[in-house]
């Protein structure tokens, strides 16, 4: 990211307003990992009580360890897993996006599973 637009960047205020507008106390934030969190909680951001990490989850679900979502999304594909392809309207440009378009791909073909199995 250029300077420019790291210097036209919003304001903690702004940012905690705007996080508190999108997530609600009763909504479930999804993770991979508690770096991220970590880091904004240091800054006063608040969180919903429920909370799921899906690195915490991924050694159970493949009886492997799996570092990053890149690695998720492999272990998927390595099971035969058909991951989706579906992504909503994010910039993959940058790494960023790209990850948080892997983490709904990866979610995405979890949440599947998890509703074809309990389907009759």
């Amino acid at each position: 990211i250029d300077e420019a637009t790291l210097q036209g960047g919003r304001s903690v205020e702004s940012w905690h307003q705007s996080w508190n507008a999108f997530c609600g106390p009763d909504d479930v934030l999804v993770t991979w990992g508690r770096f991220h969190m970590d880091l904004a909680t240091v800054a006063g951001l608040r969180f919903p009580p429920r909370v799921l990490d899906l690195r915490r989850q991924a050694p159970w679900h493949w009886r492997r360890r799996v570092r990053t979502i890149e690695d998720a999304e492999t272990a998927l594909l390595d099971s035969g897993a058909s991951v989706s392809a579906a992504s909503p309207a994010i910039d993959s440009s940058r790494r960023g996006g790209a990850r948080l378009a892997t983490l709904v791909r990866v979610l995405t073909t979890l949440t599947q599973a998890a509703r074809d199995a309990l389907s009759p």
